[in-house]
């Protein structure tokens, strides 16, 4: 009698990524015949294709990440999507991690995520932290760097780039260093100062031009318009605007002097807004003191001479006239009120009831 048989199980191949099968094969008695209780049944596995967990990956809706500082508008943060498949059998964890790793730019620069049984997409979410320094876009990379046992990584899906958007004005605020300025006819010019706050990288050019007020361009200061090239790390930057002496006698007059315009110099700067807001370069821009007043003060005896009329400096009067007028003019200027004290001397004349009495004793023009 023959003391052993072999049962042959045929293995099927498919194009389909499985995890590990289980089976049981069972003994079954036919008959008188004893089944061992312990030894008739066996346990078959048949093994599953390496990433039968699924390939894992970054979504192409997330290969190129804009993330920057957080502001009223904004948190700070930026999703990156992962996704597996075609399987999506087990739990699997992938690891991630930012190169450069900068801890000053970002909350967290590395970490995981565990994927379920069954889960095909899932999220990461990273980071920007905020700060008040001046800094230009700047480029990172996020990288997916190992999963757990059973899983792979997409070998062309496991990189994404980040670029970290411009932040606190690199390129500056520029303003005028005052809001009002007095300068006299005599000067024969003002000098106006631009200061450049904030950060200072790139090349910026100012525009700016004189704006008639009271005072006209021509008769009052000389007209000026131009620009202005401020530097990297320049901060400060003056402007003669002339001004006209005449003898013209002149209460005071104002001018201003306006900042038209601030604009980068370059190329490969892109100030789209885009989703959240975001601006990979932040231009420049005008300060909140962007005009500046210029008063030229009252010259050339504005307010005028005050004299008697050469005509009546000497003359004489009977006593019986009672009352005589003295005219007092105002030469020259007429600007603003004006008054004169009036106050008599005496040689020989008493005043008062004896001999005259003055009647005003000052004159307002």
């Amino acid at each position: 009698m023959e003391s052993q048989k072999t049962i042959v199980l045929h293995a099927l191949q498919d194009t389909m990524l499985e995890n590990d099968r289980h089976y049981t094969i069972h003994l079954l008695p036919i008959d008188e015949v004893e089944i061992s209780p312990a030894k008739g049944s066996a346990s078959i596995i048949i093994l599953g294709e390496r990433g039968a967990p699924g390939e894992v990956g970054i979504a192409p809706s997330s290969r190129h990440v804009l993330i920057g500082e957080p502001s009223a508008k904004y948190n700070g943060f930026a999703i990156i999507s992962l996704v597996r498949g075609p399987a999506i059998w087990g739990e699997v964890t992938v690891f991630w991690r930012i190169i450069p790793p900068s801890v000053r730019v970002f909350a967290q620069t590395s970490g995981k995520l565990t994927m379920r049984d069954g889960q095909s997409a899932a999220i990461v979410v990273i980071q920007a932290l905020n700060d008040n320094i001046p800094e230009e876009k700047s480029f990172y990379e996020y990288q997916l760097t190992e999963v757990s046992e059973g899983g792979v990584l997409s070998d062309s899906r496991s990189m994404a780039n980040i670029t970290v958007v411009a932040s606190d004005f690199p390129y500056g605020r520029f303003s005028f260093s005052q809001v009002q300025l007095r300068v006299s006819e005599e000067a024969l010019g003002v000098n106006v100062t631009i200061i450049h706050l904030g950060g200072y990288f790139g090349l910026v050019r100012l525009w700016y031009k004189t704006v008639s007020g009271t005072a006209d361009a021509g008769s009052d200061f000389v007209y000026a318009s131009g620009e202005l090239l401020f530097e990297a790390r320049e901060t400060v930057k003056s402007l003669l605007v002339e001004i006209l002496d005449d003898d013209h006698p002149e209460g005071p007059e104002e001018f201003s002097v306006a900042i038209l315009k601030v604009e980068l110099q370059g190329r490969g700067y892109d100030f789209t807004i885009q989703e959240n807001g975001l601006q990979i370069d932040q231009p420049p821009e005008i300060g909140n003191t962007s005009v500046v007043r210029i008063i030229i003060m009252k010259n050339d005896n504005a307010e005028g001479i005050i004299e008697f009329d050469p005509k009546y400096t000497t003359f004489k009067v009977e006593e019986d006239v009672r009352a005589t007028a003295i005219p007092v003019v105002s030469l020259h200027g007429t600007y603003g009120i004006v008054t004169a004290d009036v106050i008599t001397q005496s040689s020989s004349a008493v005043p008062g009831v004896v001999s005259y009495m003055l009647h005003s004793s000052s004159v307002i023009f």
